[in-house]
């Protein structure tokens, strides 16, 4: 059976006390904070533009979904190719040092990435952006990380020249390296943190599309991530609930500030040693119906590949391709039932695609995740298909050789809670906006 709670919302007390370093004072019973999450078409974007319609956004997400994981190097599973990043939807002002060299940069939300970072002077090759580059010569909290602290290890930090330092690249040419760094990062006027760490990134090839995106923000589970460096404050839960295309933001959150929906369903969350927040899909059900796929379809390979993940760092789900061939079949049949015809994506990035018009959206199917625990996520039609002017739909999730994930697209209008204590991952349908 599907675990099922029922809990009345905690308020926080917070004591906030200034010093010289800014230290954050909290109760020791009862910690947590919020952080704004910013989508895509949020006026408050720095990707805002007030004609820009969600086909266009759909294309703009197909453009740079091309770069998928099959092109990443294969000592770096865990992360994705940095043009894929500016369509990810979802940002978090994130303001980092003091005094002269205090500046508050847009970085992506992103459950999928090892390390925070942006740009840093003195950079060798900078992409171009908004706001001056970080510099920590200016600040008096900055601070190197050593490479006898615990921290720099391989094979995500290497001592080169007597520093710390990280270098991803990527097989279609995109790399950023630089330092491990801390530094006080700051959000709003209410909270303030002394000592996280982040990348200072000083070379790079990154292709991003505007210059209003200034790096990313790591959520997952490894040691440098910022839900890591901040257990004391989040105690190691955070949740969210992403607003789909509307104009208005939603909330990341952190421990108790947490606010849970009356019921909710529950299932484990599975570590391996990338840090990246994998569950156990028994099968897959579409209007009700289950599929029967072979057991172990979503099994995680010793190689590395396989498993189904939760990851904020794609705009789209992905369904390793066996899976997927299995649901295309079904839909296609299902669709041919009343007579809708199947059509090709133009841009040759999703399939299977149907003709469709506003009359017969009704008949939309709905899609579920099966869990072992008897537990199920449901994907309703709106995130389970792309719609466009042509009259042409497609359905979200692509095919993959070598993973299956849960993206942006099917995640929204869902509460979803992480709890990395107990290892668990929990959800609820959601009006995001109406929450928010």
């Amino acid at each position: 059976m599907a675990k099922i709670a029922q809990l009345h919302s905690i308020h926080l007390s917070i004591l906030l006390c200034s010093s010289l370093f800014f230290v954050l004072a909290l109760s020791t019973e009862r910690n947590g904070f919020s952080l704004e999450l910013i989508p895509i078409k949020s006026d408050h974007s720095p990707l805002y533009k007030s004609n820009i319609s969600d086909p266009e956004i759909v294309k703009l997400l197909a453009q740079f979904d091309r770069f998928g994981k099959s092109e990443i190097n294969l000592t770096d599973k865990g992360s994705l190719p940095m043009a894929l990043i500016p369509y990810r939807k979802y940002l978090v002002p994130f303001t980092i040092g003091i005094e002269a060299a205090k500046r508050t940069y847009n970085l992506i939300f992103d459950t999928g990435n090892r390390l925070t970072w942006t740009q840093c002077h003195l950079c060798h090759r900078c992409f171009d952006q908004s706001v001056p580059i970080y510099n920590p010569s200016e600040s008096r909290t900055f601070y190197e990380v050593k490479c006898n602290e615990p921290l720099c290890r391989p094979p995500l930090f290497y001592c080169i020249n007597g520093k710390c330092e990280y270098h991803r690249t990527f097989l279609n040419g995109v790399f950023y390296r630089g330092d491990l760094s801390k530094e006080v990062v700051t959000f709003g006027t209410y909270l303030t943190i002394p000592n996280v760490t982040f990348g200072c990134t000083r070379d790079s090839r990154v292709d991003f599309p505007v210059n209003t995106i200034h790096g990313v923000m790591s959520m997952d589970m490894s040691p440098t991530s910022f839900l890591t460096q901040t257990r004391v404050l989040s105690q190691g839960v955070f949740s969210y609930c992403l607003v789909p295309s509307v104009n208005t933001g939603s909330w990341l959150r952190f421990g108790t500030h947490i606010i849970h929906p009356g019921q909710y369903q529950t299932t484990s969350i599975i570590r391996y040693p990338d840090h990246l927040y994998y569950v156990s899909v028994l099968d897959i059900s579409i209007n009700g119906q289950r599929l029967g796929l072979a057991p172990g379809t979503f099994d995680r390979h010793p190689n590395g590949d396989g498993g189904f993940r939760i990851d904020t760092g794609f705009p789209a789900g992905r369904l390793i391709a066996s899976a997927h061939a299995r649901v295309a079949a079904y839909l296609e049949g299902y669709f041919r039932g009343f007579n809708i015809p199947i059509v090709n994506d133009p841009s040759g990035v999703y399939s299977p695609c149907f003709g469709i018009t506003p009359e017969n959206q009704r008949l939309l199917p709905a899609l579920a995740l099966i869990f072992p625990n008897g537990a199920h996520f449901d994907i309703q039609s709106q995130r389970l298909f792309f719609i466009n002017r042509e009259n042409m739909m497609c359905f979200s999730f692509r095919p993959d050789r070598e993973q299956s994930v849960l993206g942006n697209f099917e995640q929204a209008n869902t509460w979803m809670k992480f709890d990395t204590n107990h290892n668990e991952w929990s959800f609820a349908p959601q009006d995001c906006a109406r929450q928010s």
